[in-house]
């Protein structure tokens, strides 16, 4: 491939661009990646657990009643604003160097006669990413829904005293409102965002020619990198699973709830979402079927000639001058050419590597591990296990 037909993907990216990032610029002005992504993680601690914090102390509900909840004991909102929102922006590097090895392989194995159409799809997925619009119709959403369902609200607001006073919102309940629940909403549709743009990447390089190899190593006919993408989103997993263990907690602590209620929900949480960002892999079955009848055909052919050739020179004697098709017409070609026959038969179906799956799995169990200690305490857990090894 000419280097003026390769893709010209300098500067592109899957994280940069969107309104949340083009407002937080001044943060990474002569910065390195790494340390613009420390500054911003920062700053949006700083601006959402940091200004609701001062606020619910200036409103002195610092501590909590039978009834409620205080700042200092509100498991969710340190959960959403101290762990899932630096989480968020610190996980863009795993996410963006998975992405960018995505494109670059993707683009190898693009005929060259559809490298027009291949630089055509990388230039729409930068505008995607780039793009304003999704975020602002997501902010507008917000806003929307926070203004038409402000009874449905008051619950939520009047279980944490430190966001009204009295049935009233306080100054922190309007900046917690306003502010600090729009941007954790704005950061995980974010990423939501780039799942979709991923998605819409991996149906069009679906529809295109590509070059399959029937013997590749990876039984996938050369597409098993496609699982390095929902395997790097996999990490981003453990953002929304850790919020939702959190309100398990608090249900559990301040609402005497049993772990047991919850067994479900969380089996689904942690099975369903995996299977849900592997999903789109299985967009390109119909080529590997097609890579793996090509391969059972060819192949086939091809041995029955070999094996047809070996027959007559070594069992039957019937012709000694025979053009051999591998090498030397004897025992060691005969296990070569049948070898390569295998790799086509343990050839998968399915593009998904399950291994990288069921790592996916773990990872989402993750943070519900912790709620175990909501029925035993550490020492009642290590004294159960010498138990078990006496």
């Amino acid at each position: 491939m000419n280097k003026s037909e390769s893709t010209n993907d300098s500067g592109f990216s899957l994280v940069s661009g969107g309104l949340i990032y083009s407002i937080t610029s001044p943060l990474r002005k002569g910065k390195t990646a790494d340390k613009a992504r420390y500054h911003m993680a920062f700053f949006l601690v700083i601006l959402t657990w940091g200004i609701l914090g001062i606020l619910a102390f200036s409103a002195n509900a610092i501590e909590d009643t039978e009834l409620t909840i205080s700042f200092l004991e509100d498991i969710m909102i340190h959960v959403r604003y101290l762990f899932v929102i630096p989480f968020l922006i610190l996980i863009e590097k795993v996410a963006e160097s998975a992405f960018l090895g995505y494109v670059k392989t993707s683009e190898k194995i693009i005929q060259i006669s559809e490298q027009p159409r291949f630089n055509k799809l990388v230039e729409n997925l930068n505008k995607l990413t780039d793009s304003f619009i999704p975020e602002i119709v997501m902010l507008i959403t917000v806003y929307t829904y926070v203004a038409l369902n402000w009874d449905s609200l008051e619950q939520f607001t009047s279980e944490r005293n430190y966001l009204s006073n009295a049935g009233e919102l306080n100054a922190a309940g309007w900046y917690y409102l306003l502010v600090c629940s729009p941007i954790f909403q704005l950061l995980v549709f974010r990423w939501l965002w780039r799942w979709a743009v991923w998605v819409f990447s991996v149906f069009k390089i679906s529809k295109f020619n590509l070059k399959m190899d029937s013997l590749h190593a990876d039984k996938m006919g050369g597409l098993e990198y496609i699982n390095i993408v929902p395997l790097a989103l996999s990490f981003l997993l453990i953002a929304p699973s850790a919020v939702f263990s959190a309100h398990i907690a608090c249900e559990i602590i301040y609402k005497g709830a049993e772990l047991s209620q919850f067994i479900f929900s969380i089996g689904a949480y942690v099975f369903l979402l995996p299977l849900i960002l592997y999903a789109p892999l299985l967009l390109f079955i119909t080529k590997l079927i097609k890579t793996k009848t090509y391969g059972i055909i060819n192949f086939g052919n091809t041995i029955r000639k070999h094996n047809m050739a070996y027959n007559d020179t070594w069992i039957t004697e019937k012709d000694k001058k025979i053009e051999p098709l591998l090498g030397s017409m004897d025992n060691s070609s005969l296990a070569d050419i049948n070898g390569s026959y295998a790799s086509v038969q343990a050839s998968q179906l399915l593009p998904i590597n399950l291994k990288m799956l069921i790592l996916s799995f773990v990872m989402n169990l993750l943070p519900y591990l912790p709620l175990i200690f909501t029925y035993y305490t550490p020492s009642e857990l290590f004294q159960d296990f010498l138990k078990s090894l006496l």
